[in-house]
């Protein structure tokens, strides 16, 4: 039951924070995403190699598009992660579950959009937003069914031996 709670709890917060980043013009949207890049580009370039500052400013202007949809990618990947485990406590098919609200909400997320000044919607963000939700749907699948494979081994005793 606690899973439970704190897992709603968890996808709340982040349809808060997507719908948040959804309602932002496309002004600030823009600002957000080139100030992430730029902090990004300027940490790599201090700790490994040295860019002049065209070559930031150029990597800069070149990633932004890479950030903004890794930051759709990400976003959904939680999401996806949290449906799963919300359902995997009540619905056998749970991943299907899982997915299928993942897309809805990817759809109503750039939906949304459109009523934004500046922004529209992307069926492209649609489906980086559903690739993003699959990936944490099988990799907290995956998580799971190894801990529970690593549980089963260590209930068995495996002839005495209780290391992992």
């Amino acid at each position: 039951m606690a899973v439970t709670v704190l897992t709603a709890i968890f996808l709340f917060a982040l349809y808060c924070i997507i719908f948040g980043f959804s309602a932002q013009d496309g002004e600030q949207s823009s600002g957000l995403s080139e100030k992430v890049t730029i902090v990004i580009v300027e940490t790599a370039s201090d700790i490994y190699f040295d860019f002049s500052q065209d070559m930031i400013a150029y990597l800069c202007k070149a990633l932004e598009p890479v950030v903004r949809k890794t930051a759709h990618f990400s976003e959904y990947l939680l999401l996806g992660a949290g449906w799963y485990l919300l359902f995997s406590q009540w619905i056998k098919n749970r991943g299907l579950f899982a997915l299928i609200c993942v897309v809805i909400s990817a759809v109503l997320d750039e939906f949304h959009q459109t009523f934004v000044p500046g922004r529209d919607g992307n069926i492209i963000d649609v489906g980086i937003d559903s690739a993003g939700g699959l990936t944490g749907i099988l990799i907290l699948a995956l998580l799971l069914r190894l801990v529970v494979k690593l549980l089963e081994k260590r209930k068995k005793g495996d002839n005495g031996d209780r290391s992992i």
